[in-house]
């Protein structure tokens, strides 16, 4: 129960440490829980292989930042 508290906290901060001083624990002890409950999502999850993809790029200013964006084009 205090681990389903403690990821609720986690999402509600802005960064670890905060997650940390309002638990009462130590950095490293938020991020062991942390750790804990990433392995679990990534246990439940199923994978499912992409058809089709698509790939652009976009730029966020002028110049030369650029993301490049992939998407899953059947599922959007």
């Amino acid at each position: 129960m205090f681990e389903a508290f403690a990821i609720a906290v986690l999402k509600a901060c802005g960064n670890i440490k905060q997650a940390a001083d309002l638990l009462g624990l130590n950095w490293k002890s938020v991020f062991d829980i942390m750790s804990r409950a990433v392995e679990r999502g990534l246990a439940r999850r199923e994978v499912e292989a992409i058809a089709h993809i698509g790939i652009d790029e976009k730029s966020f200013t002028k110049g030369h930042s650029y993301v490049t964006v992939m998407t899953d084009i059947k599922a959007g």
